[in-house]
């Protein structure tokens, strides 16, 4: 049976980043394929030299057994490689918070937009809104990272929202304000209603 080793070329793994690995064969005139998997990750590239390198983006983010498989051809048999434990980190992501208005009247129905952005491309999941410890309204992501919070549960007074992204498998939550940093939250005044 060949002897199959695997390696990973750069240690520091990110979640739709070129990551590289490769898988020798011994001995180097067994032809054919190898394989590289991870629970529902897998790709294929073949064998030179009995040497085999790939260069991927589509390590699913986090802890993941990754193997090499040699296919085997007509004069060998296949092989499997020890699993090497990767971790890939979740994609960090930043939020802005919109809209609103720095001034509106005790009943009426606020609109914010809330945009979460990251380097790898749309984000999913849900966004709150809260101002103190109370949530005033929710909504979830669409095409381009965005999605439209309309509250009418704000009382009259000074408010300081912050809107939260909750993450999702492969990205990182965030929040519109930092932890000691006021001046990051959106604020806004809301008037008394006229009387009647």
């Amino acid at each position: 049976m060949p002897r199959i080793r695997f390696w990973i070329l750069n240690k520091t793994f990110r979640f739709s980043r070129k990551n590289n690995l490769t898988a020798t064969v011994a001995p180097s005139v067994a032809s054919g394929t190898v394989t590289f998997s991870g629970g529902a990750w897998s790709t294929t590239c073949l064998l030179v030299a009995g040497t085999c390198s790939v260069t991927t983006t589509s390590l699913p983010s986090g802890n993941v057994e990754v193997v090499a498989t040699y296919g085997g051809d007509t004069n060998y048999a296949a092989s499997t490689s020890a699993a090497t434990a990767v971790t890939v980190p979740r994609v960090t992501s930043s939020l802005s918070l919109s809209g609103g208005g720095s001034t509106s009247t005790y009943g009426d129905t606020v609109t914010f937009t809330v945009t979460v952005s990251t380097g790898d491309g749309t984000a999913t999941g849900t966004v709150s809104l809260s101002d103190g410890s109370a949530t005033v309204g929710t909504c979830s992501l669409t095409t381009g990272g965005a999605c439209v919070v309309i509250s009418a549960a704000l009382t009259a007074g000074d408010h300081l929202l912050v809107a939260r992204y909750a993450g999702d498998a492969n990205r990182a939550p965030s929040a519109s304000a930092a932890p000691g940093k006021p001046s990051a939250r959106m604020k806004m005044w809301l008037k008394r209603s006229a009387s009647t």
